[in-house]
């Protein structure tokens, strides 16, 4: 991937998200997301969360985490994200969110759009950022499977 010079100008942050829910059933599950990023004194950190437990579908899920994970972030920051949805991964990259926006949190076809007030909250708060969705698994998706398998059923953490 070829970047612009305006990419280079901003801290780099990975993101990767997993959830315990998987498929559009609406079921009990967590989310956890995880970032990654050097800080300038190139100190590498990395900081996690893990969701309380919802009967939610996995889209909603991912949704919660990448709005918590966008809580984290204090400065403008170029954003590679992994998650495992296309759908919430084609919102974000074919600019749909902006079109929302501009139809009043409509459809192209006029109607309103689920999780509106959640879309809204994601908008707003990565309006600062460039954000870049990848398909696939990480290097991270073991340890996070494994670290929400663990968590079941113990109280929230964060790290």
């Amino acid at each position: 991937m070829e970047s612009s010079p305006q990419v280079n100008l901003y801290p780099q942050v990975n993101l990767y998200i997993e959830t315990t829910v998987h498929g559009p059933r609406q079921q009990g599950g967590r989310w956890m997301y995880l970032l990654e990023f050097v800080t300038r004194r190139g100190d590498p950190v990395t900081l996690w969360k893990v969701g309380d437990w919802e009967a939610e579908k996995e889209n909603v899920l991912i949704m919660q985490a990448l709005s918590a994970a966008l809580d984290r972030l204090r400065l403008p920051c170029v954003i590679n994200a992994h998650a495992g949805s296309s759908q919430i991964r084609s919102t974000i990259e074919n600019g749909w969110l902006e079109e929302w926006q501009e139809r009043g949190w409509k459809t192209a076809k006029g109607q309103d759009i689920k999780h509106k007030d959640l879309w809204q909250e994601i908008a707003l708060k990565m309006a600062p950022h460039l954000v870049f969705m990848r398909a696939g698994g990480h290097s991270y998706q073991l340890w996070m499977q494994e670290k929400l398998k663990k968590m079941v059923e113990t109280p929230q953490e964060t790290r």
